[in-house]
């Protein structure tokens, strides 16, 4: 089976992914003040007082719009810190969690040798990517090479 082709796309957050996260936090602010009206004690105002701090705190990185490289090379997915951010291009593998045909949703785990970083998730959609849309989706979804065996190792005395 052949490799996929190299490819390099910007990650840069795009209105249908910003949409869909404020969506998913309204929601999820909504029900917990739904659940806290109906508990009527301190510990539904407490918990709807945690989330509503936890959505505050993520607010910063959803109003980011740092422009990120993602980059396949045929033998490992690389993607670079964010503009004005001096940490190095974190080299690692990249699944697929959501896939809609225009717009995917991409977990990319850097190899904790290479790179001690967490786990990013990338929000992409075709009008974001443009024309390399297509390679991107096709080596997202292609088979990973194998890597090298390890010679053998001789014999033990």
């Amino acid at each position: 089976m052949q490799a996929a082709p190299a490819v390099a796309v910007e990650v840069k957050p795009d209105r249908v992914s910003r949409f869909a996260l404020a969506g998913l936090a309204g929601a999820s602010l909504a029900v917990t003040v739904v659940w806290a009206v109906q508990r009527g004690d301190g510990l539904g105002g407490a918990v709807l007082a945690l989330v509503a701090t936890s959505l505050m705190a993520l607010l910063p990185g959803f109003l980011r719009t740092a422009v990120r490289q993602l980059r396949w090379d045929g033998q490992a997915w690389h993607l670079s810190a964010p503009d004005g951010q001096a940490r190095p291009t974190a080299v690692g593998q990249l699944a697929v969690a959501l896939d809609f045909g225009n717009w995917m949703l991409l977990r990319f785990q850097p190899d904790p040798l290479s790179t001690p970083a967490a786990r990013q998730w990338l929000p992409l959609s075709r009008v974001a990517v443009g024309p390399s849309w297509h390679a991107l989706r096709c080596a997202a979804h292609a088979p990973r090479p194998m890597p090298a065996p390890a010679p053998p190792a001789g014999p033990a005395f």
